[in-house]
């Protein structure tokens, strides 16, 4: 029995070494891999941050927003995801530094269209379930209280993505583009479909909640947030979805740049990656169309 429970004992002394161990690696390899996490939590000093999904991580520039405009920017917005990220990186990012503007790319299906699955989104972000608040409170509101349990080990919050970081890390990827993740390919005549919004669609009031709260505080803040539509290939985009968005804007007078029929480059393929995402060229000849309303912002 005393050798059973000594090996048991043993089992678990590894156990927890080797967690802390691949904790420590993992938090060294976001600090070596571009990772927004990561520059978000500790390395926060710019004038601009930019917040949304694909809409802000494929389309907007910071370097020519940089260079045009005299100021620092960083791009903290995810693929794939909207304010439920978006409110955990605000979160991280003002518990270093205060920016002078945000900047947060609109996109209904992923700040408020009803979700089945919220994990998709936390995943991003569950590495700082122990050292970001907001994480923390976001898992209690949206999953299940066991989650709270096995999110003390690191093996668990690095499954998602630790090799990624890993890869990033090696691989130099995205290194000084201050979050922008750039598409270079362009569209083809094969790849141009007509695309329309469905009429009809749930509201997540969950995560619209976070969009709010992340509206709210930065109001409190005095901090001027700066919502924008980039522009899509088609012409014929339906904006049925947006109206919330719209009335949330209107809630806390909130400006709104609507960009997605964008002369010149509406329907203009060169500057397309698919039908929805400018590729570098299109997202560098937006992001310089876009300084004008955002020295307009600085200056108010």
């Amino acid at each position: 029995m005393k050798k059973f429970l000594l090996s048991i004992t043993l089992f678990f002394a590894v156990m927890i070494a080797a967690d802390f161990i691949f904790g420590k690696v993992m938090f060294y390899a976001e600090s070596q891999s571009s990772s927004k996490n990561y520059h978000c939590m500790y390395e926060a000093d710019e004038d601009i941050l930019v917040l949304g999904s694909s809409y802000a991580v494929r389309n907007i520039v910071p370097s020519v927003i940089e260079d045009s405009l005299g100021v620092s920017c960083y791009n903290a917005g995810e693929a794939g995801n909207g304010s439920i990220v978006a409110w955990a990186r605000y979160n991280m990012f003002i518990k270093n530094h205060t920016p002078k503007l945000i900047i947060y790319t609109l996109t209904p299906g992923y700040d408020y269209v009803k979700s089945d699955d919220y994990s998709k989104y936390l995943n991003i972000v569950k590495p700082y379930y122990g050292h970001e608040g907001s994480v923390a409170d976001m898992y209690d509101d949206l999953m299940d209280w066991s989650y709270g349990l096995i999110l003390n080990s690191n093996f668990v919050k690095f499954n998602s993505y630790g090799a990624q970081l890993i890869y990033y890390w090696i691989s130099g990827k995205n290194k000084g583009l201050k979050g922008y993740e750039p598409l270079y390919e362009t569209l083809t005549p094969y790849e141009i479909k007509k695309k329309q919004e469905k009429e009809s669609y749930e509201t997540d009031f969950l995560k619209m909640n976070y969009l709010e709260m992340l509206f709210a505080d930065a109001k409190k803040r005095e901090i001027p947030v700066l919502c924008v539509l980039p522009p899509i290939y088609n012409d014929n985009f339906s904006m049925y979805q947006y109206k919330e968005c719209f009335q949330l804007c209107e809630k806390f007078g909130i400006p709104v740049i609507n960009h997605k029929y964008y002369e010149g480059i509406t329907l203009n393929a060169q500057y397309f990656y698919d039908i929805v995402h400018l590729n570098d060229k299109g997202a560098k000849l937006y992001s310089s169309i876009l300084c004008g309303e955002i020295q307009n912002m600085l200056k108010d």
